[in-house]
């Protein structure tokens, strides 16, 4: 006999059984039988589009892990993801299901539209099997956040959470031993932090046998952030991923005519992202994808300096909760390319020190730039006294941030991306910062604002320091004469005297066409010619630098 039942604080889907058992729908999990199930209960009937999002599969015919899909707006993201997440919940007992979205109203929204295709007539009124039972037995809460709880053994079968700023929120969830098994939805993905997807999302899926699934859906924002990089993976194939990229125009309910108006209307980024789904370089992104694409590498330069090359370093000591990271170059005829990367936080001044001399010591540095911006002047007449200490013959510019300095520093950078002078490795975390670093406004003297648009900037900064620390070193011989570029001003010394001068009509080598600005700037910490004849003259002996001028 079934009793109606209503448990304080919570609604029933139906009528409750006296079993305390979790019913079970024996069904088939294919596709097809799937989104027939879907067009039964719920009246549902998919696209083409949403179709071919069902059908993604990896080359064993398995479902993939990541799940990414880029969708223009109103394709029916909310749609397919509720018709989906609602079938699995009736069809596998073992399965726990979270719903993410970057607001908790959005997520919300989207619990909303899987509670209301699980209250839907025809399958209320469906009764094969131990359906019944399985509605009977679901019992939907709103309070502290929105889930749908199996009354009989209390297992959490779907909830709702925003990720909030950083997913700390989220942590702690998963699977259990009533719930082996686990999905993890993101909706509008693009807009949700890295943190979040890192360091809270992915991490549940540890203990799943298989890895679990990370599903992503989002309309596009920009060639950045762990949603592009996850699709970029898809789009590759690589193992685990697989990604689609549909317009908005594969929803038959999209009207045509208004496409067509919001094409003249909007600028072409935003249409494309908007309506086509397609990833557009930020409004403000300072490095261009297709440059930050042309620099990765991908081979293996080995752990060791090679005899007869060069190497560079640059340091961004980190504060508080921030990263210090150091980066070693290799300066060749070919240019600038990163051979190691060093990436520390929490850890005390003192072993950042050690660890960085270390790094240094190891690839035979001869230069390096370290941020001595506020309390990094004393960390870098640290790390000075370190260098002596050992003997390193290294010289240390200190390097003081300001409006001015940075852009210029930035923009230096930029221009060696865009002419291809500078290659690192694919190192995840550096990706992530150049995407995600962006001009996000104006300061009060008018200069361009540069910063990350989300996490840290300290990769960017480290290897702007090393692409400075390696100028002086980009020479080439002409007719006898050493030929480098300082603040964007050409400059010469012959072999044969110690006679140095300025070329200022050859500015543009490091000036950067799209930030005009840096031809009337100047960089208020930058070596002269003489500075940096004898910095490579005292790299034989240990010497640092103090202020603009090298002392032995």
């Amino acid at each position: 006999m079934r009793t109606a039942h209503r448990e304080p604080g919570g609604s029933s889907i139906a009528a409750s059984p006296d079993s305390h058992e979790p019913p079970e729908l024996r069904m088939p999990e294919t596709v097809p039988d799937r989104i027939a199930l879907a067009q039964e209960w719920f009246d549902w009937h998919p696209h083409p589009g949403q179709r071919k999002w069902f059908d993604l599969r990896d080359d064993q015919g398995n479902e993939p892990q990541t799940l990414i899909a880029a969708c223009g707006r109103r394709w029916g993201k909310t749609e397919a993801i509720s018709a989906d997440v609602a079938v699995r919940l009736l069809i596998d007992s073992q399965l726990g299901q979270l719903l993410v979205a970057p607001t908790q109203d959005q997520a919300t929204g989207l619990f909303d539209a899987v509670t209301e295709k699980l209250q839907s007539e025809k399958l209320q009124s469906d009764r094969r099997g131990n359906l019944p039972q399985i509605l009977a037995d679901l019992e939907v809460k709103r309070s502290p956040y929105p889930y749908i709880r199996r009354k009989s053994d209390g297992a959490i079968l779907l909830s709702a959470r925003s990720a909030g700023r950083n997913g700390r929120n989220l942590r702690g969830k998963g699977t259990t031993r009533r719930l082996p098994r686990f999905r993890v939805i993101v909706d509008e993905a693009a807009f949700v932090p890295d943190e979040a997807i890192e360091r809270a999302l992915r991490p549940m899926l540890a203990t799943v046998p298989g890895g679990g699934q990370l599903v992503m859906i989002s309309s596009p924002n920009g060639k950045r952030g762990a949603f592009y990089e996850a699709y970029c993976k898809g789009e590759r194939q690589e193992s685990g991923y697989r990604s689609i990229q549909s317009p908005s125009s594969e929803n038959p309910l999209v009207d045509t005519a208004y496409l067509d108006e919001m094409r003249r209307e909007m600028t072409d980024r935003a249409f494309r992202a908007e309506f086509l789904g397609q990833f557009t370089d930020a409004a403000g992104m300072v490095f261009p994808e297709d440059d930050i694409e042309a620099a990765g590498i991908d081979d293996d330069y080995g752990s060791a300096p090679l005899a007869g090359m060069r190497y560079v370093a640059g340091v961004d000591f980190g504060r508080r909760g921030d990263y210090t990271v150091c980066m070693v170059a290799e300066i060749s005829p070919a240019g600038i390319r990163i051979v190691d990367f060093l990436r520390l936080q929490s850890v005390s001044w003192t072993i950042q020190i050690e660890r960085v001399c270390d790094l240094l010591e190891k690839w035979r540095v001869c230069a390096v730039t370290a941020d001595a911006t506020g309390i990094g002047d004393a960390v870098v007449e640290a790390l000075s006294a370190q260098c002596v200490w050992r003997r390193l013959r290294i010289a240390v510019e200190e390097f003081v941030f300001s409006s001015a300095t940075k852009n210029a520093l930035i923009d230096n950078l930029a221009l060696s991306l865009a002419q291809h002078r500078l290659r690192f490795p694919r190192h995840p975390d550096l990706l992530s910062e150049l995407r995600n670093f962006e001009v996000i406004g104006r300061t009060s003297t008018g200069r361009d604002r540069m910063e990350a648009v989300r996490g840290h900037d300290d990769a960017v900064i480290s290897l702007a320091l090393t692409h400075h620390a390696a100028i002086p070193f980009l020479a080439r011989s002409r007719s006898g004469a050493i030929i480098g570029s300082v603040a964007g001003i050409r400059w010469s010394v012959n072999r044969s005297s110690s006679h140095s001068s300025g070329t200022g009509d050859d500015k543009e080598l490091f000036s950067n066409a799209s930030h005009q600005r840096l031809q009337k700037s100047t960089i208020q910490h930058s070596f002269t010619a003489k500075d940096y004849l004898l910095a490579y003259l005292y790299q034989f002996a240990p010497c640092r630098v103090v202020g603009s001028r090298i002392k032995a």
